[in-house]
């Protein structure tokens, strides 16, 4: 049988580039609605991405041009959740030179703050979150190929004592941070804020992606869940 998103409890954020309507190509992608049931809709109406098709082989994707796209959601509450994964499809369409945000949830500007920041950069993949206070980490992977899809996978845990982050890219592993209570906020998840789609709060580090897809869980995902998911 078929995955769907819907299989696996805790699903708060569905996007789908071939779930959308079929435009021409080019049209402004003003809105990308969530399929999860929980509200969570992504939205710009000015520096809005496009509408592309064929992007994913025969499907559309969504093209940030890496100037001023970007979507963002309305705060999406994280407080007391103790475990999150998250699969993001995408392909680079440069290879970056420069830190470019791929995926954000912050309040005040800063990729170090919030439940997570993802980016690119000409120094590898930067993954962190969790409400860490200060963390600056680059995993071992950058895009080799421009236009070549990937699929990011995040799985975050914590308690009031430890978090956890992994990453993995197109199924293999490339590395874990573990955090002491030191540098992580009280308590478990935290925070209401936004999401927001190729760029550091909307503001800048504006990535030069198209997107394929975004799931979110609000579980930790075990190695069969995420094959089946990534899959």
């Amino acid at each position: 049988m078929a995955f769907t998103p819907t299989d696996y409890p805790g699903l708060f954020i569905w996007l789908e580039s071939d779930a959308l309507p079929v435009v021409a190509d080019g049209t402004a992608q003003t809105s990308w609605p969530d399929a999860s049931g929980k509200g969570n809709n992504f939205a710009e109406a000015t520096n809005s991405p496009a509408y592309k098709v064929n992007h994913f082989g025969s499907l559309p994707g969504v093209l940030f041009d890496g100037t001023n796209d970007f979507l963002a959601s309305a705060p999406i509450n994280l407080t007391n959740w103790e475990g999150m994964t998250v699969y993001y499809v995408f392909k680079p369409i440069v290879i970056p030179t420069s830190t470019k945000v791929l995926l954000e949830s912050s309040t005040n500007y800063n990729s170090n703050i919030g439940a997570i920041a993802t980016a690119i950069s000409s120094d590898g993949l930067y993954d962190g979150g969790l409400n860490v206070v200060t963390v600056s980490n680059y995993l071992n992977w950058k895009p080799a190929v421009a236009g070549t899809p990937n699929v990011m996978t995040m799985r975050m845990q914590r308690s009031n004592t430890r978090a956890q982050v992994q990453c993995i890219i197109d199924g293999v592993f490339l590395g874990e941070y573990n955090f002491d209570v030191a540098n992580i906020s009280s308590g478990r998840f935290l925070g209401n804020f936004a999401w927001y789609l190729a760029s550091r709060a909307g503001t800048s580090l504006f990535a030069n992606i198209s997107m394929g897809a975004l799931l979110a869980y609000r579980k930790w995902h075990n190695a069969d869940r995420r094959s089946a998911v990534e899959s």
